[in-house]
């Protein structure tokens, strides 16, 4: 499944929905204003991922700013938000549409109704694990702070965001450099 211009391939154990491409995503984000979500849910017998890609290979440089622990002020009034609450906020978001999906009656609704009913009644009745996979591609490495300092950083405040509220059994901020058993992420490139 492609997306930002990288193709992900997950373990074959996994059901994977392009979340953000769903019809119930698309109702969601029509009723809540500025409703975001994750890229990919993957789900399997015991586990679901929500996956939020940012590829920013090329455009570090316009993005540095948001490893910071800021959110930026435009002149407009409107916020952009640092990755760590961009991705927060989705990851709510999120989980709020699929308790949403799951209180509908799922013979009243469509398969896409009945798939996420699944996961979030799996999440809940079943206690599956729950991990918040953050894939950040581009290198924001500098004199001061290594890449990998930098998303150590962003994967410690995304902790914080979900710790007290939600039961992660891993919150990780990865790139294509680092080996991950659940999920493979293979850049394409633009000379193609």
């Amino acid at each position: 499944m492609i997306e930002s211009n990288i193709d992900f391939i997950f373990d074959e154990k996994y059901k994977v929905f392009k979340f953000d491409d769903t019809k119930i995503f698309k109702k969601f984000n029509n009723g809540i204003k500025n409703g975001k979500g994750v890229d990919f849910i993957a789900h399997s017998e015991d586990k679901a991922i929500l996956l939020e890609v940012k590829n920013c290979k090329g455009y570090e440089s316009e993005n540095r700013w948001r490893t910071s622990l800021k959110s930026k002020l435009n002149s407009d009034g409107t916020i952009d938000d640092c990755f760590d609450v961009e991705v927060a906020k989705k990851v709510s978001c999120t989980i709020s549409c699929l308790t949403g999906a799951g209180t509908f009656d799922k013979y009243n609704c469509d398969d896409e109704y009945d798939q996420f009913s699944q996961v979030i009644s799996e999440l809940i009745d079943n206690n599956h694990k729950i991990e918040v996979i953050f894939f950040l591609e581009g290198d924001f490495g500098s004199k001061t702070r290594s890449k990998k300092m930098i998303m150590d950083i962003i994967q410690a405040r995304l902790k914080k965001h979900f710790k007290g509220w939600l039961n992660l059994s891993n919150c990780r901020v990865i790139d294509s450099d680092i080996s991950n058993n659940d999920v493979q992420a293979n850049l394409i490139s633009n000379d193609t």
